[in-house]
């Protein structure tokens, strides 16, 4: 069949499903297809090493040919200029068309206009700005269900407050390396939401005017179904109201001289989400809490704690931390270990690793996964105690980076001639 023969509104349908490049393309083949492009469903201009002009031209041309139609997504990416009213003129053609998703990069400083932030048919909205440009005041946004907030500024302590409160069913929320300037403390509070993400690095803090440069944010919230946390805990984040957490992801690093602080803020949100039922590790999180040992007798107890994993470098599992871990979470089910495990001490030397054991591996732990193994003494000191320790164990799971069938061959039957504390366990060693 010959593509001219179709009806107009397929053939917008199938340039809808081509990138913005590509569909503008299609405007050589004839008379017909010259305008066609700019009536597709979703818009991404990216200014990149274009010609400012010709690039201005284009997106131009397309919110001028397209008018009266609908578009689902528009995603611009630009530097802002002396004249940054072509960039507000997009923004608002963009609104006018009944946008539903929006994301925004901008190289420079830009006063967003007032009508993306009282758009009624948005529900996804992405701005990553300069840190000098600022939201407008006035904010209602009543389908927006998702915000992402890339390098953005907030300067006054109402500013959050405004943005969220204008946000009645959002439902994720996305922080990632922004500035809290002079505020060093507030709260949030979105009831529809279920989703928290905070990306943080360190130089925001070298902003603040906090005694030690940090701030201390409060969400309030009824049920994450999921929270992730990624950076050096320079902030104090407190949850409250928030009676589950089904997902909770926890990578934390740190740099010299704040290990200590690090340390005890880890600790404050490890209590905020001791009702997480899935629980991810990354980064430094051990060597952190391990600088703050005096801390470990307030160490939160996991009641929903059902799945642990660890993405964090080769997990010593007689670590302190780790330990202390274990033994707080009584109903644990499944633990992973991504990166490893391994022992600080020699377990040949001394089986009494753990003293009393801990609740879960007597009675409770029914899957274990070990990645990355390479069959080093005491990585199969390590797998040797889990086995004989943990009673109700079900399925072990072993994935081998072994160079050689030789020592494969050799690392298997070690493997498998440990005892194990229970009889139904299911050793499963893959390569």
């Amino acid at each position: 069949m010959n593509l001219s023969n179709l009806p107009d509104a397929v053939l917008v349908h199938i340039i809808s499903r081509l990138e913005t490049k590509e569909a503008i393309r299609t405007s050589v083949l004839s008379k017909r297809w010259e305008c066609l492009w700019a009536s597709k469903y979703d818009f991404t201009f990216e200014e990149g090493c274009n010609n400012r002009r010709s690039f201005r031209s284009i997106v131009d041309r397309a919110f001028a040919i397209g008018e009266s139609s609908s578009i689902n997504e528009f995603r611009l990416s630009c530097k802002v200029g002396r004249d940054d009213s072509d960039i507000k003129t997009w923004i608002c053609a963009a609104v006018k068309r009944r946008v539903q998703v929006v994301s925004i990069k901008l190289d420079g400083v830009l006063v967003l206009p007032p009508c993306l932030l009282t758009c009624a048919t948005l529900t996804s909205l992405c701005l990553n700005l300069s840190d000098t440009s600022s939201l407008p005041t006035s904010i209602c946004l009543p389908a927006l269900k998702l915000l992402e907030l890339d390098s953005v500024l907030f300067l006054a302590d109402n500013s959050l407050h405004n943005l969220l409160s204008g946000c009645p069913v959002l439902e994720e929320l996305i922080f990632s390396e922004c500035c809290w300037l002079k505020l060093t403390s507030f709260s949030i509070s979105a009831t529809m939401l279920q989703h928290l993400e905070i990306i943080e690095e360190i130089w925001f803090r070298s902003n603040s005017s906090s005694s030690d440069g940090s701030q201390v944010v409060k969400f309030g919230t009824c049920n994450f179904k999921s929270f992730n946390h990624c950076g050096d805990v320079g902030n104090e984040y407190c949850i409250y109201n928030s009676h589950s957490t089904a997902i909770a992801h926890m990578y934390v690093s740190y740099s010299d001289g704040n290990r200590k602080k690090a340390a005890r803020r880890a600790y404050k949100l490890m209590n905020r989400l001791a009702n997480a039922e899935k629980l991810i590790l990354k980064g430094d999180i051990f060597e952190v809490l391990s600088d703050a040992e005096e801390l470990l007798p307030n160490f939160p107890s996991f009641q929903r704690l059902a799945h642990l994993q660890f993405k964090t470098p080769s997990v010593n599992l007689d670590c302190k931390p780790l330990l202390m871990w274990l033994h707080c979470s009584r109903y644990l089910k499944t633990l992973v270990f991504d990166e490893g495990i391994s022992l600080l001490s020699d377990f040949s030397e001394n089986d009494d690793l753990m003293n009393p054991m801990p609740r879960c591996l007597l009675n409770e732990v029914k899957n274990i996964k070990v990645n990355n193994f390479s069959g080093k003494k005491k990585e199969l000191q390590a797998v040797e105690f889990l086995l004989k320790n943990a009673l109700v164990l079900e399925n072990m799971s072993i994935i081998c980076i072994v160079n050689s069938w030789r020592l494969l061959r050799k690392v298997t039957e070690q493997l498998r001639g440990f005892p194990k504390g229970s009889e139904s366990c299911n050793l499963l060693i893959a390569f």
